[in-house]
């Protein structure tokens, strides 16, 4: 069957699951209440071991369908209908993958897919509310991912694995996340209040919307000659930046590779498997499997390398590195040819075919990838070869809250307006003994913040002094 027409028949089955015992009932009458399961329209055909499922569901469907539209006694809003069918069938497999963009939110799933837009400028995630634990606010709210340098977010003080409680003061949980994408997002100029909860704390932010442009690579020369390129997510034009980037350090005479790929959620697999070949001379990649095993694929690179093999590769991750990301590494693991360092990662090991459906969109899982060792990391992810973890615990995410409601950082920035690293290290000392804090954790903070408030031509790109997991990278590739 044409694989359209086939999905086609998945979409319009939807919610019946539910009804099909009803239409093998009598018909009875309740005062003015009709019950379903009258002879004409809800009698069960008879099923022979031959028959398809779907065609007796979608024969039950029809009928239901043509029965509501010939007695419902109002109006009948057939697109609102089919809606809801191809919604329910997704929910109904009840895995966060696969789901269904109707068309009124069509529009908002093209914009994130695009490289430039108006908003805040930082990626979050949220747990789709049929999932949600009332017992885990992490299931809640939003959760923020990772923020762009020099955008509202950053220069509000907003931080990794915040959580927005509240938007313009309505309540984040009962939302998905194409409704608070689409409420936090506005005209260029225009105000928009986020309730931040860090630790214990919740404090509100008023942040500015600005047209952002999501950088998805960015590289430079590090101290001994160590190449440093960081994407942040894989497009359909990493790839060639990636093989740019890294021709202009080649031929500085790298002695060493670093590749950050910490909270890279993923993107396009064909940028991140090309990239793992530019290093690899005739390597087998990975392997996806599908459901039917006539189908499996295993890609193999391509003979050669542009990356000498006397130059070792250190990978950054953490717990936002996932799908290409993890692929990305696997292919390099797995083939002698890096070590991942920093905390482990996500864990998602699945791939979805995300294909335009009768003006909507809908995202499907339909295989799984493994690395040349087979290794399963879906759910589970990848532990690093030499664990560093800069997180922040809870005690010290409430001392930062504190130190932004006080205003600390700011008012430091302004008495110190230009950036050294004697006027971070004085910061440094003076808060610790007000706050508590310990002093690193402040040097990076304090730093990161002089970095947003920069023009994106002024902003260094990578400073191991206040990156505890890129030293340790560069400890690492100097033994």
């Amino acid at each position: 069957m044409n694989k359209k027409k086939l999905l086609f028949c998945f979409l319009i089955l939807a919610c019946i699951s539910a009804l099909c015992a009803a239409a093998n009932t009598e018909s009875q009458s309740i005062g003015d209440v009709t019950m379903l399961g009258s002879t004409n329209y809800s009698n069960s055909p008879s099923i022979t071991g031959q028959q398809d499922i779907i065609s007796r569901d979608m024969d039950i469907l029809e009928r239901l369908y043509r029965y509501i539209d010939t007695n419902y006694l109002y109006d009948i809003d057939y697109s609102k209908a089919y809606e809801a069918m191809a919604s329910a069938l997704f929910d109904s497999l009840d895995e966060k993958y696969s789901y269904y963009v109707p068309k009124d939110e069509s529009q908002d799933f093209e914009d994130d897919t695009l490289g430039v837009y108006g908003g805040l400028g930082f990626y979050f995630s949220k747990t789709y509310v049929k999932y949600q634990d009332p017992q885990d606010e992490q299931t809640l709210y939003c959760i923020i991912e990772r923020t762009f340098p020099g955008s509202p977010s950053a220069q509000g003080g907003i931080l990794s694995m915040d959580l927005i409680t509240a938007i313009d003061g309505e309540s984040t949980i009962g939302l998905e996340a194409t409704e608070c994408s689409k409420k936090m997002k506005g005209e260029p100029g225009t105000k928009v209040v986020l309730t931040i909860k860090r630790g214990d704390q919740v404090f509100d932010l008023s942040l500015t919307r600005q047209i952002v442009t999501v950088p998805t690579i960015e590289s430079c020369m590090l101290e001994g000659n160590i190449g440093y390129i960081i994407i942040n997510e894989f497009s359909s034009t990493t790839a060639y930046n990636f093989y740019n980037r890294l021709n202009e350090l080649t031929s500085q005479g790298i002695k060493g590779l670093v590749i950050d790929l910490r909270n890279n959620g993923g993107g396009d697999l064909d940028a991140a498997l090309t990239i793992a070949d530019l290093m690899l001379d005739d390597p087998v990649l990975i392997t996806i499997e599908y459901k039917d095993p006539s189908e499996n694929e295993t890609y193999v690179g391509n003979k050669g390398s542009i990356l000498s093999e006397d130059v070792p590769i250190a990978i950054l991750g953490n717990g936002g590195t996932a799908s290409s990301s993890e692929l990305l590494i696997l292919c390099l693991r797995d083939n002698g040819r890096a070590k991942l360092i920093g905390t482990k990662t996500f864990g998602k090991g699945i791939l979805q075919h995300v294909t335009p459906f009768n003006e909507g969109y809908c995202s499907l899982t339909v295989a799984a990838f493994y690395g040349k060792n087979h290794e399963e990391f879906h759910k589970l992810g990848l532990e690093p070869d030499i664990a560093v973890d800069d997180s922040l615990s809870d005690e010290q995410m409430t001392i930062i809250s504190k130190m932004l409601e006080e205003d600390a950082f700011n008012a430091f920035k302004e008495a110190n307006p230009v950036m050294s690293d004697e006027a971070i290290d004085r910061f440094a000392v003076q808060a610790h003994e007000q706050y508590g804090l310990g002093e690193p954790q402040l040097k990076a903070l304090l730093y990161s913040l002089y970095q947003s408030a920069l023009p994106s031509e002024q902003r260094t790109i990578a400073n191991p002094k206040y990156d505890v997991v890129l030293q340790a990278a560069l400890d690492h590739l100097k033994e």
